[in-house]
């Protein structure tokens, strides 16, 4: 399994290797105000826990692209910004430091499975490409914590049926959703869409926060006020339950902030 600490390490990393690009071509000043620091040397070589991803416009979304992946969340209706989020930072990201030499980046990132393993999840969870939907020997690899080696396998000892499609050997939906749930590393897809359509849909703010309470991990980490159907405007507070909620806290402040303006009225 990919931990999270791996992932987000590469995170960092990535942000130090684009910094050390626009510290040679823009100037320490510009990497400066990009990383949120100046380096010790190149920026390459620098400690990726110096780089706080909460500081950067998309440092949420890329978090919670890993949550939506390996199956710790549901898929937010909205999911498409984070994927798309990940897919530009991996492109971003240099593969040589700022002199050419090659950089510390894996051939096969952690970011890039991880965008992988998020783009298999919501094929496997939209009732919609049922019918339609096939997925790789990697896609199933990763989705069922194995090797590739171990999905070839199994397709070798017919416990899969497959078919080729573009000159790829390829499992449909069915043949694929029935095999995941028999793998002990695969990890089902909470079913709580219905919380976030409630949460995006809520039209005052008493509504937003009983949104909020329902929600699966809400039990004890929301403000007692916001219980009595109250917020006091605090966005610290906003903060905090949008992290343990698994929410763009972005997202959830704008929403909040616009239902208790217009109740203020």
């Amino acid at each position: 399994m990919i931990r999270r600490e791996d992932y987000v390490r590469e995170l960092q990393q990535g942000i130090l290797l684009i910094a050390d690009h626009l510290a040679r071509l823009k100037g320490e000043d510009a990497a400066v105000a990009f990383a949120g620091f100046p380096a010790e040397g190149d920026y390459a070589d620098d400690q990726p826990e110096k780089v706080d991803l909460t500081q950067f416009g998309n440092g949420m979304p890329l978090l919670l692209m890993y949550d939506f992946a390996m199956g710790l969340c549901a898929l937010e209706p909205s999911g498409d910004f984070e994927e798309s989020a990940l897919a530009s930072f991996i492109d971003l990201v240099p593969r040589t430091n700022a002199y050419g030499e090659p950089a510390a980046w894996p051939e096969d990132p952690l970011t890039a499975q991880v965008l992988d393993m998020f783009r298999a999840r919501q094929k496997l969870s939209d009732p919609n490409q049922r019918s339609t939907a096939v997925f790789s020997v990697r896609e199933l690899a990763l989705l069922a914590d194995m090797r590739e080696g171990a999905v070839r396998n199994a397709l070798s000892a017919k416990e899969l049926a497959s078919h080729r499609e573009d000159g790829k050997v390829v499992v449909n939906w069915a043949e694929a959703a029935a095999w995941l749930l028999k793998k002990r590393g695969f990890r089902p897809t909470p079913d709580t869409t219905s919380h976030y359509i409630e949460f995006e849909t809520a039209s005052s703010l008493t509504q937003l926060l009983a949104a909020l309470a329902a929600f699966p991990g809400a039990e004890g980490n929301l403000p007692t006020e916001w219980l009595s159907g109250r917020w006091s405007g605090n966005l610290s507070e906003v903060q905090a339950v949008a992290h343990a909620l698994r929410i763009d806290p972005e997202k959830l402040a704008i929403h909040m902030s616009r239902l208790w303006v217009r109740e203020q009225q």
